[in-house]
């Protein structure tokens, strides 16, 4: 009998980057999808959110099952993430909405690869 499962080793290290962004599309009905990608890699992770939310109660939990504790995660400033640090993970974040430079923040962070 075929497996139909494949499992995958979780993403990033202490060393390693990251970038996450939740989108659902611009004017168009569907459910909202959490997308992952390691820096350096074309490792890349997508998750539907439970009952079509991106609160953090549904966030975190994919996000856990996905990414390494002490992994460098990079976000956009979707509230549902500002709780990452408290559960074990470096969290750096973008403002897409600042006109200087609504890509990278100041620090380095970016999420334009997801």
């Amino acid at each position: 009998m075929w497996n139909l499962v494949r499992v995958y080793r979780q993403l990033g290290t202490r060393e390693q980057v990251v970038a996450f962004a939740e989108e659902r599309g611009r004017r168009v009905e569907g459910h909202w999808i959490l997308g992952m990608i390691q820096d350096q890699s074309e490792d890349l992770r997508l998750e539907v959110c439970k009952d079509n939310v991106r609160s953090a109660e549904v966030l975190v939990p994919l996000i856990k099952k996905h990414v390494a504790e002490g992994t460098t995660i990079h976000t956009d400033f979707w509230r549902a993430f500002d709780c990452l640090e408290g559960h074990g993970f470096i969290h750096g974040k973008v403002n897409h909405s600042d006109s200087n430079n609504p890509f990278v923040a100041e620090d380095g962070t970016r999420t334009q690869r997801i």
